[in-house]
């Protein structure tokens, strides 16, 4: 059924219509505009959404399927030519401001040649084509209300935690003068109001309304993607993530990253070099986070991790420096990493000053359940296994990993003392060249400090020699000012072996 125009919606129309037709004389149509605008070409998938689509449209899509050009197709021309080239107001939501002023900026550039003024305080951009853009973040879930749009895009709206408030109060009404279209586009993220909403137009759904249109569609549908990358990835990351970042799947993770059958116990391999990971949280308090220490180890011989030693406290801080002190002297690490935010920095700063502890700092640039995914995915192949005097309570947080678990601190640590052993993203350790040197000296070294030997199964299952000079801090990764490797975030030290993550200066 067709619902006619308010009068005054209709009056506006044609007043519209007439100014779009005079512009159109000046500057052409909206092919000719695009093609003087430089807008890329869409992909067939992109173009058979667009066929497909119906007043509401939902589309759940892998990781750089196309979101972006997409969205900036729709809002400038449109299935039904109720762009901003056809001189209709349309607006852009995004979840954070953060991310809406990504949008605008990259609209500014693109539309420059035709853009009339633009207001950057208002995040507006008037085309001489008659029609606007206009850019909100959906912070506010009330963000234009009171306007009136032909189209509107709703960016990564599975990111947006009051999205059925905005959508049902906010942005859907926005739509009722022009009869607009809604296109709402994101990675999914979970069981929540964006799967409702996908749920509305999913061919499957036997109450499917028709004005609704939904897609699931992954990131090889972009031909531009290397297909290749994506089975690397397939292989590198843990199953649920590459179902929801790559196949657009909607799963759930709490609970579900490490279930019990992917656990192993056993006696770990005497030999092993050993590593601390450190969570700290310096507090008395009941309901405090506590600080957590994991000692782990990789065994060469068959490529196992090994979680060897596992507790947590609720310390203070001359507590958490005594608790950290003695792990230490019972596993003797090679090295200690600890995350260093915030008050954590005056125990790493007490432990160098006061101490010899081979601490190294770690800045997590990542949420923890993304840097956790290196051990979760050797969990899901068989690859972890723990020492048999674990406790129950480091086996509980593991199963219970999540978005919303209560606890994960000994998890962390966890993932903290892998990111040390030089597995993590990869498979072996590279060693310096000249074995009878400099590895000697290391042996040699470790020997004196109390430390087991290096297996002697090392040396025969290197995959390659480096040269002399790949050695930490001759690698574009090392910053020299920080003395932090960029690609791992560790702390580098002297003379420490090169990594199968190096790159020479010269590429």
């Amino acid at each position: 059924m067709v619902i006619p125009l308010s009068i005054r919606a209709a009056a506006e129309l044609e007043i519209r219509r007439r100014r779009t037709e005079e512009l159109k004389r000046i500057n052409g149509d909206s092919e000719t505009i695009r093609e003087r605008l430089g807008m890329p070409q869409l992909h067939p998938a992109q173009i058979r959404m667009l066929a497909e689509s119906r007043r509401y449209n939902v589309a759940s899509c892998g990781r750089r399927f196309g979101k972006t050009f997409l969205s900036a197709d729709v809002l400038l021309d449109g299935p039904r030519k109720k762009g901003a080239l056809h001189g209709y107001p349309v607006a852009l939501y995004a979840p954070t401001y953060q991310t809406m002023l990504e949008s605008w900026r990259n609209l500014v550039y693109l539309l420059k040649p035709i853009t009339s003024q633009k207001s950057e305080q208002n995040k507006r951009i008037d085309l001489n084509t008659g029609g606007c853009i206009e850019f909100w973040s959906l912070d506010n879930p009330d963000a234009g209300r009171g306007r009136k749009y032909a189209t509107v895009v709703i960016d990564e709206a599975a990111m947006i935690k009051r999205l059925e408030e905005s959508w049902s109060q906010n942005i859907q009404p926005l739509l009722l003068d022009y009869q607009g279209e809604a296109w709402i586009v994101s990675t999914p993220k979970g069981d929540n109001f964006f799967k409702t909403l996908f749920d509305y137009g999913h061919a499957a759904n036997p109450a499917r309304d028709d004005q609704w249109q939904s897609w699931q569609i992954p990131t090889w549908e972009n031909p531009h993607i290397n297909r290749e990358d994506i089975e690397r990835m397939r292989s590198s990351m843990p199953r649920l993530a590459f179902m929801q970042e790559i196949e657009a799947q909607f799963v759930t993770f709490a609970g579900t990253f490490i279930k019990a059958e992917h656990l192993h116990s056993g006696q770990p391999p005497e030999g092993m070099t050993l590593y601390q990971g450190v969570d700290l949280a310096i507090s008395m308090k009941e309901n405090a986070d506590y600080t957590a220490i994991v000692t782990v180890g990789v065994d060469k011989n068959t490529g196992r991790v090994w979680i060897v030693d596992a507790e947590r406290r609720r310390v203070g801080f001359r507590d958490a420096l005594d608790f950290i002190q003695s792990k230490a002297e019972r596993w003797r690490p090679e090295s200690i990493a600890i995350e260093v935010v915030q008050y954590q920095a005056a125990v790493v700063e007490e432990l160098l000053r006061s101490t010899d502890l081979p601490v190294r700092q770690v800045r997590p640039d990542k949420d923890k359940l993304t840097r956790a995914q290196g051990l979760i995915t050797r969990y899901e192949n068989g690859l972890v296994w723990h020492a048999e005097t674990l406790p129950q309570e480091f086996i509980n947080e593991l199963l219970s990993f999540g978005p919303d678990c209560e606890h994960d601190d000994m998890v962390d640590a966890a993932v903290y003392g892998y990111m040390m052993t030089g597995d993590y993203g990869k498979t072996l350790f590279i060693l310096p060249k000249n074995p009878e040197t400099e590895v000697m000296q290391k042996r040699q070294a470790m020997v004196e400090r109390g430390m087991p030997g290096l297996p002697d199964g090392v040396m025969g299952i290197l995959e390659k020699q480096p040269t002399e000079s790949e050695v930490c801090g001759n690698c574009t990764a090392f910053n020299s000012e920080t003395k932090l490797c960029e690609e791992r975030h560790v702390k580098v030290r002297a003379h420490d072996p090169g990594c199968s993550l190096f790159v020479e200066a010269e590429g």
